[in-house]
């Protein structure tokens, strides 16, 4: 769509290349996708997915290869959904609630900072870093690799004991979501389907990630 990553990313990170880049991209997807613009489509707001993700620039919502509007999207740092995160919970109980989506999908991905940050014991040098709130945040995961330790340690390779940490977040994040008393009642009234998906980076291939 429009130019590629070496074009759009400018050394002098000016305003005016961010608005020329847009201006390309507005234009392409105004040919691609006309009725994007009509008066009713410019009005209204209604995803059908809930896609939590991963801060990392990797990836994004668009993996799923829907377009835009069809996607409600909250990205988080290895895409924790933490119970006292008042924006994450926010995004879950508008996009259950309001905007009545189908389906939230938790994705994750491979070579993710937060999960290796735990996996290769650097999570203590944070704080020294600058990274104090990133040090208490990672907690669940950093609970998470203690719990998975006998497994991380039949795995042979730490690219692969990342994937499986990965997998094993997704599958914890989920199950946290299908815990919340109206996401079940979304469940088990409207039919709302959750899904727990692992991004390759080195592939653009997505995964499942059984759930129970």
């Amino acid at each position: 769509m429009g130019t590629d990553i070496l074009t759009t990313i400018q050394p002098s990170f000016s305003a005016s290349n961010l608005l020329v880049a847009n201006k390309e991209w507005a234009d392409s997807l105004k040919t691609q996708k006309p009725a994007l613009f009509t008066p009713f489509a410019t009005t209204t707001h209604q995803p059908h997915t809930l896609f939590f993700g991963c801060s990392d620039a990797r990836y994004n919502e668009s993996c799923l290869a829907y377009g835009p509007g069809e996607v409600f999207t909250f990205k988080t740092v290895a895409n924790l959904v933490l119970d006292n995160d008042l924006s994450a919970q926010s995004a879950l109980e508008y996009a259950v609630n309001v905007l009545n989506v189908k389906q939230i999908v938790i994705c994750g991905h491979t070579d993710c900072g937060g999960i290796n940050t735990c996996l290769l014991g650097r999570r203590d040098a944070l704080p020294a870093a600058g990274c104090g709130h990133l040090y208490t945040y990672l907690d669940e995961i950093e609970q998470l690799r203690a719990e998975c330790a006998q497994e991380l340690a039949g795995t042979p390779s730490i690219t692969r004991q990342g994937k499986y940490l990965a997998l094993m977040n997704v599958r914890r994040q989920a199950q946290k979501l299908m815990q919340r008393d109206f996401v079940q009642r979304a469940i088990t009234e409207r039919g709302l389907k959750i899904h727990g998906l692992i991004y390759n980076i080195d592939s653009a291939l997505l995964e499942k990630v059984e759930l129970s």
